[in-house]
């Protein structure tokens, strides 16, 4: 009973979670699109992340919905993760620090009749938190400068209903993810010289539609007690309907008045198609080995019709995991250890030079049971480490630390009580 009070207060408070999360500052680099793409998604994160071909009967591995089908059918799943960061970020002349506390994952599953299972929860797809301060020369002027300063908030967020069917050694699955949000984005300019005056700028789109993501598996045994899993998942992409409001005026110490004002403006941000595949080999209960591809056409996104001259995504991503004795008494034997790492070719390409991300991650999964096995609780941490961005040519280089904690049951909620 106290698991189930506890995840129904995790329930209630998810809303406020999700709000607080998005209003973080952090990288500057979610200044672009529709915010930081999530490098490390998913429940195997101490793995760097991959997913496109992992499955098993405790995670509920919602980047591939085909993954549903290896769930325990006997139980009722809930799993949430959260995440924290911290960064230095520097140029060739000075650096800074920030801390951000982000919203991972809410998740159930459970199966519905043999061999159908269903999925549903929420997650943070995108993050845009940054504030930003310049000081540049007027043009056309020696002595003068101006000072400009930017900020910006929010992101994507996505609530999912998925199912997962397997037939023989064959699963697929799909999601219907309705996606709501929000971008933010004010600039300040000041002009401090005898008839000072400022430039302000907002301009706020906020963003609701649906997205489809689709998923297969298949899985061979090879022998010596082995697996091979072979996966890839598809989304289609879409055109998230919008409404944008756009406020531009001119302050001074004696007067204010309006530039531009767009006071409501419905339109479409183009979330382009993306593609991924995967492979898993797995060699008892102690071994599991995995790589993930995923490819996003960025160059395709615009917003209200217009190209914003991003790149093609590209991302991949490796890890192992090792359990000594799954069974053991002793808790260190039983504990699984992860290792991994993922490289991203972003979509932001900037003088010259990609900002690409490369990390290294590691992590640690401690199962506990309870109520005589009739529930149990997988408590999961991991870190990464890496870095993203350059010095060169005037960017920002960033090196961060992010640790990840997970929380995964699973209880007998449909199991019958018999009497003897």
């Amino acid at each position: 009973m106290m698991i189930k009070r506890f995840l129904i207060v995790i329930i209630c408070l998810l809303p406020v979670i999700a709000v607080k999360a998005q209003n973080n500052t952090g990288t500057p680099y979610s200044v672009f699109g529709y915010g930081l793409i999530n490098e490390n998604p998913g429940p195997y994160t101490g793995m760097g992340g991959v997913s496109t071909a992992m499955r098993d009967n405790i995670n509920i591995n919602y980047m591939n919905p085909a993954s549903y089908t290896a769930l325990d059918s006997s139980r009722w799943h809930v799993q949430l993760g959260l995440n924290a960061e911290m960064a230095r970020i520097s140029t060739h002349r000075e650096s800074a620090h920030y801390r951000v506390a982000q919203n991972g994952y809410f998740n159930l599953g459970f199966r519905i009749r043999r061999n159908l299972y269903a999925s549903l929860g929420f997650t943070e797809l995108s993050d845009i938190g940054y504030n930003l301060t310049y000081t540049n020369g007027v043009p056309g002027s020696i002595s003068e400068k101006y000072n400009q300063a930017m900020i910006g908030e929010g992101g994507l967020n996505q609530f999912h209903v998925g199912l997962g069917w397997k037939y023989k050694n064959l699963s697929i699955g799909a999601n219907l993810g309705v996606i709501f949000g929000k971008l933010e984005r004010r600039q300040t300019l000041s002009i401090p010289i005898e008839d000072a005056y400022m430039i302000k700028s907002s301009d706020n789109n906020r963003i609701h539609d649906i997205l489809m993501t689709f998923g297969a598996q298949y899985e061979f045994n090879i022998g010596g007690n082995q697996q091979l899993i072979l996966g890839g998942t598809f989304n289609p992409g879409s055109k998230f309907f919008a409404k944008r409001t756009y406020l531009a005026y001119k302050e001074s110490s004696s007067n204010s008045s309006i530039i531009e004002n767009d006071d409501i403006q419905q339109g479409f941000i183009k979330f382009p198609y993306k593609v991924s595949a995967g492979a898993t080999w797995i060699k008892g209960t102690k071994w599991i080995a995995s790589a993930d591809y995923t490819y996003q056409k960025m160059s395709d996104y615009m917003e209200f019709g217009e190209n914003k001259g991003l790149e093609n995504y590209h991302r991949a991503s490796a890890g192992v995991s090792f359990t000594p004795e799954k069974h053991s008494r002793k808790w260190y034997l039983h504990n699984s250890y992860e290792f991994g790492l993922y490289m991203v070719r972003s979509h932001i390409h900037l003088n010259s030079h990609y900002i690409n991300t490369y990390a290294l991650t590691a992590g640690t999964i401690v199962p506990f049971l309870f109520s005589n096995n009739r529930q149990e609780l997988d408590m999961k941490i991991s870190v990464d480490y890496g870095f993203r961005g350059t010095e060169a040519n005037g960017l920002i280089r960033e090196r961060f630390v992010k640790l990840r904690v997970s929380l995964a049951f699973k209880e007998l909620w449909f199991m019958k009580r018999k009497i003897y």
